[in-house]
């Protein structure tokens, strides 16, 4: 043990020393949250739409003020003619322009069929999508509401609709930042403790210290042990950081247990640093190990459910999501985050992402051996 504490010592000598890589380490993880956390989100907000209206009535000025009330839309200007619509679209001083033809309001009032042409700009197919879900839902409710004050001002009661009572569960206010900031947690620690394992450890080859060590006393696997600690200690810090400023600023809940997202943290890393030393052992320059690093995280982020849905993916590839690490940790986190689940809910998941780390890392280890044999 004294040999891995000199060993331990000797990293964290000169992890201090490095100025830059201490900030890569500790203050990076946590602007990059900070920015992730507002910037990744499926939110819709402040969408400019256009309106081009003919018929000058009181029930489209109503529609439009709902519009212009919520937080997904935003009036930007008001077209003359039709002829505007393709260079308003492409210049993108809207988004979506709202069509209303003479005659809207009295066609309501006689009971006839009601067109509203509504252009949405599809470049974003996920914001169009969400505008037309939340476009639909604001010109029906405020439809209603004038059909049902038109008619009962002649005496026409109409007859009850059925309502549907819908209830959210461990997310009520639909808040995107709830879902991506446990899933921010993960892709933050594969990235950081990935790439700087890998890239300190093959910085000891670039500068012929690796020769040096082995001469000593010190064992392969003292001399692995001792190089390994200090990034398990600088993925739990920054895990603890992550995890701080996802609760206390974003107001994340954390409903599970503490002790077991650490674990399953923890368990992460050994999957992290296994692959961190396999790209130094298989890396010969910094820039190689560098490389070699967002090889094997990049496919992890995208496969993982981070951002796009594993169900929606073909076959194929919802195949090779199976052996990414992260997507297990991510349902762990979101699972302890917002579902509150425990140890006996999570277990297949903990236990697939032990396997996966037990395997990479003892290969790793057995590389860094064979190398250094």
């Amino acid at each position: 043990m004294f040999r891995v504490w000199t060993v331990f010592k000797k990293e964290i000598s000169q992890l201090r020393r490095n100025r830059l890589l201490i900030g890569i380490i500790v203050i990076a993880p946590v602007i990059q949250l900070f920015i992730l956390g507002y910037a990744a989100t499926f939110e819709v907000k402040n969408m400019p739409i256009a309106i081009y209206d003919e018929d000058k009535s009181s029930l489209v000025r109503g529609i439009v003020d709902a519009l212009n009330s919520t937080e997904t839309f935003k009036v930007a200007l008001y077209l003359k003619s039709l002829d505007q619509i393709d260079d308003v679209l492409k210049r993108g001083d809207a988004n979506i322009v709202v069509i209303f033809k003479y005659g809207f309001e009295k066609k309501m009032i006689k009971g006839e069929k009601i067109e509203l042409p509504v252009i949405i700009d599809g470049t974003n197919a996920n914001s169009a999508t969400i505008a037309m879900g939340f476009m639909s839902s604001i010109v029906m409710d405020k439809f209603i509401t004038a059909a049902e004050s038109k008619l009962s001002s002649v005496g026409i009661k109409l007859v009850p609709m059925c309502h549907p009572e819908i209830r959210i569960w461990f997310n009520p206010e639909m808040k995107s930042t709830s879902f991506m900031i446990p899933g921010l947690i993960g892709m933050i620690l594969i990235t950081v403790t990935l790439v700087i394992t890998s890239m300190t450890m093959v910085r000891e080859k670039e500068q012929g210290t690796v020769e040096l060590l082995l001469v000593t006393p010190v064992k392969p696997y003292e001399l692995l042990l001792g190089k390994v600690l200090p990034f398990i200690l600088i993925g739990l810090f920054d895990a603890i950081a992550i995890i701080l400023v996802g609760k206390f600023w974003f107001g994340v809940p954390l409903r599970g247990s503490v002790i077991l997202l650490f674990i399953s943290v923890f368990v992460f890393l050994l999957t992290t640093l296994g692959l961190g030393i396999f790209s130094s052992v298989i890396s010969r320059t910094q820039q190689q190990a560098l490389m070699t690093a967002y090889f094997f995280a990049m496919p992890n982020i995208v496969l993982s459910g981070f951002v796009f849905p594993v169900e929606s993916m073909p076959s194929v590839i919802r195949f090779i999501t199976n052996f990414m690490p992260l997507k297990y940790f991510l349902i762990i986190l979101r699972g302890i985050f917002l579902k509150g689940s425990g140890l006996m809910v999570l277990y297949p998941q903990i236990l697939i992402l032990l396997g996966f780390g037990i395997v990479i890392f003892s290969f790793s280890v057995f590389r860094f051996r064979k190398y250094l044999g």
